[in-house]
């Protein structure tokens, strides 16, 4: 039961560069450079309409709030995930519009799924980039290397569909459910 893949496994450096950091020139000689990430994951969450066993109880807003019971629906929880793919994210949007901002949404490919709306509107006309997130919140820790490489694959390839866009890169961590 693997939890990680020695052969892709990066090295950590918590040193920097310190007091000495390069003097790095950014455009209209700014002094700050902001990078905007939006994950976008509702409807990727455990759902008992998905096929799951009970609702997603940690990843959302109240945390673990120990409300889910197997075998039923969590409506706060899927509602709290509803208003944001349904009102949140379109707040968001017309911020960065109105700024001129292109930001990275990491995606989960069920999420862009169910709202592909969404989907096109980032990629077609607001020209934002999309990073592979996923395919559900599904614990994919014990999967093997091929196991794990179809995963992203998959992911991949219903992300594009979903949004009309290639994603140019991926971010995923395994969790044990």
């Amino acid at each position: 039961m693997p939890t990680s893949h020695p052969q892709y496994q990066l090295p950590r450096s918590f040193v920097g560069h310190g007091p000495d950091s390069p003097n790095s020139h950014w455009p209209q000689n700014a002094r700050i450079a902001l990078s905007f990430v939006l994950n976008y994951e509702e409807g990727g969450e455990r759902s008992i309409l998905e096929g799951d066993a009970h609702s997603e109880p940690y990843l959302w807003e109240k945390g673990s709030s120990g409300g889910h019971k197997e075998g039923q629906r969590y409506l706060n929880a899927e509602q709290d995930f509803e208003y944001g793919s349904r009102v949140g994210v379109w707040r968001l949007m017309r911020l960065f519009r109105e700024f001129g901002w292109q930001i990275t949404i990491f995606a989960v490919a069920r999420a862009m799924e169910l709202n592909p709306r969404f989907g096109e509107y980032c990629v077609r006309e607001a020209g934002h980039e999309i990073a592979n997130h996923g395919l559900r919140w599904l614990d994919f820790s014990h999967l093997e290397i091929e196991e794990d490489k179809e995963y992203v694959k998959e992911s991949q390839l219903r992300l594009q569909k979903a949004t009309g866009g290639v994603s140019p890169g991926s971010i995923f961590w395994a969790f044990d459910a």
